[in-house]
């Protein structure tokens, strides 16, 4: 090789090299002062990319940590509450059981106890209405997940709560039904005959329910006060007594053959001028042209009585108001109308309606006509109705028991397993996905048949993962005391727990009822609160923490300096820099040898 002065190629070897080794001790300083691998996209475009998507990851997974840490709280929150309405509910319960115990509370110790029950549901309100988390109420309903009749027809006569449906529609089947059958107990002692009318039953729950007939219906009735037979006086054939009914006179007339010195030849006689219409026409005739307006009857002690129909056929209106007057009468024997214990014109006489109470609510009944047989609508104090026939013998005072059993039937929730079910009792559907929804079928059902239904979903929503849709949610029911202890069978007709009233024994035994299946509910809630607490919130933070340690591992292989490794590196490429250094220095000095053959 030749030497050259113009161009040190040694030189710039020598050079080049250096410049390697410079900027590779650069960049080993750089990482080893900023403790990262990659740190800008050149050191490692694809390690970055990755690195970028990981670190998203994590930040969304120490979120997603936060996020359930704080949804524990709240969960907390929430059941912190339901624990204090569970202890107001028990000590309602306590209340009750004191009233319950009749035979030793007066009213105003019962009053007492009903004060404190009425103060302990309005702070079970206040729970309801107050209760939340920040700003967020709990359980004031709007955190319930609704559903509803899709159509707003409701044949099902259907209502539901605690549901977990996705927000959509769903259909609710009901096949092998069985409607409502009722029967009554001693119908003879109060003449209520057991064969339900086309009436049938509305609103009525399925158990035993009470009907007493606290007045019986009568016909308005006339009685003579004196003792026919003791006057020894005789109706003869042309006797007359004039009978006024209602305004209107007729006169009746003793036939031939008719009359006697007794009360029953007295009453034959009148009954016989009555039946065959002489004179009497105004008193013979009504609507149908059969019934008769006033019949005569031997009343007790030898008297008199006319009475506004035929107890016998049933003729004309129990209860209603008749005028029936005597106002004169021509006797062979001399009898005066003040002797037969009718004096004119102070006789006016009104019948007696029936009063019949269903589940201690009085009904009013007035046959119309008075026909027997005629079927009664009885309702309870909330208008559930009822409808039963009178017997041939009318109504009677006494009490007859009427046993209800509820409709029967099988029912789906959209491609779900079928359940069977009794109207008024809560039943929980589930659908082929596994969602489920409580709904109860409600006593007006009168036959099955399909119903669709829309859900909306108003839960609480926890984002609990690092990711798009990784949620859960959890809804919160009202507890509100008209929304608890719903459709709970009691003989005092209850509603709901806002209604019980414990001042009489049936009112404090039917708040027991309600008061136990109100604990049942809130105790249903707290457990899906902890069970979603621990199986959900605390299970996943579990998976969270560790896919967050594992994650961070993942980037920090990826980014993060290996100090070993790098330092090694960095005296490489520091011995590398000193040697090139030196290599440059004698690269510089060799074409100086040119000069040697200068000389």
């Amino acid at each position: 090789m030749g030497l050259r002065v113009n161009n040190n190629i040694s030189s710039l070897t020598a050079q080049r090299y250096l410049g390697v080794s410079t900027k590779s001790l650069d960049k080993s300083l750089e990482r080893l002062a900023s403790g990262m691998r990659i740190n800008r996209a050149a050191d490692n475009p694809a390690g970055l990319v990755t690195s970028e998507k990981q670190r998203a990851q994590i930040a969304g997974l120490n979120q997603a940590i936060e996020n359930s840490e704080r949804g524990v709280s709240m969960v907390q929150t929430a059941e912190a509450a339901l624990t204090e309405v569970t202890s107001l509910l028990t000590k309602i319960r306590g209340l009750a059981l004191d009233a319950a115990n009749s035979a030793v509370n007066d009213a105003d110790s019962l009053a007492a106890n009903q004060r404190e029950i009425t103060d302990t549901l309005a702070s079970i309100d206040r729970i309801s209405t107050n209760a939340q988390f920040g700003s967020k109420k709990l359980f004031d309903g709007s955190n319930q997940n609704t559903v509803s009749a899709t159509d707003g027809s409701d044949s099902l006569d259907m209502t539901f709560s605690s549901s977990t449906l996705a927000t959509g529609t769903d259909t609710v089947t009901v096949s092998g039904f069985n409607a409502a059958t009722y029967a009554v107990a001693n119908a003879a002692t109060v003449g209520i005959d057991a064969t339900p009318s086309s009436y049938g039953l509305v609103g009525v729950k399925a158990g035993d329910h009470t009907m007493k007939v606290t007045q019986a219906s009568n016909y308005a009735t006339l009685t003579g006060t004196a003792d026919i037979t003791a006057l020894g006086d005789a109706l003869a054939p042309a006797d007359t007594i004039v009978l006024n009914v209602s305004g209107t006179a007729a006169t009746l007339t003793i036939q031939a053959g008719q009359g006697g010195a007794t009360i029953a030849l007295w009453v034959a006689a009148i009954n016989d001028a009555i039946d065959n219409g002489n004179g009497g026409a105004a008193i013979s005739t009504t609507a149908n042209g059969t019934d008769k307006l006033v019949k005569a009857y031997a009343g007790t002690g030898n008297t008199i009585v006319f009475k506004t129909g035929d107890s016998v056929t049933g003729a004309w209106d129990e209860g209603a108001s008749a005028a029936v007057t005597i106002t004169s009468a021509t006797i062979a024997a001399g009898t005066t109308l003040d002797e037969m214990g009718f004096a004119a014109g102070n006789r006016t006489a009104t019948g007696t309606s029936a009063i019949v109470e269903f589940d201690n609510y009085a009904n009013t009944v007035t046959f119309t006509g008075g026909a027997a047989e005629t079927a009664l609508t009885l309702q309870d104090v909330n208008g559930n109705q009822v409808s039963v026939t009178a017997g041939a013998t009318g109504l009677d005072l006494g009490t007859a028991i009427l046993t209800v059993t509820a409709a029967r039937g099988n029912i789906t929730l959209t491609n779900g397993t079928a359940t069977s079910f009794t109207a008024g009792v809560k039943t929980t559907l589930t659908d082929q996905n596994g969602k489920t929804v409580d709904i109860v079928i409600g006593e007006d059902i009168v036959a099955g048949g399909s119903e669709g239904i829309t859900a909306v979903n108003n839960g609480l929503v926890f984002q609990i993962g690092a990711n798009q849709d990784q949620t859960v949610s959890i809804g919160l029911d009202d507890v509100s005391t008209n929304q608890l202890a719903k459709n709970v069978t009691n003989d005092s007709s209850f509603a709901s727990l806002s209604e019980i009233d414990v001042t009489t024994a049936e009112g404090a035994q039917s708040a027991l009822a309600l008061i136990d299946a109100a604990i049942a509910d809130i105790s249903t809630m707290r457990g899906d609160l902890g069970s979603f607490q621990s199986n959900t919130l605390e299970s996943n933070l579990s998976n969270l923490r560790i896919f967050s340690e594992n994650m961070t591992a993942a980037e920090s292989t990826l980014r993060d300096t290996d100090f070993a490794a790098e330092m090694a590196n960095f005296t490489k490429n520091q011995i590398l820099l000193q040697a090139g250094m030196t290599v440059l220095s004698n690269a510089s000095q060799v074409p100086q040898a040119v000069l040697s053959l200068l000389r």
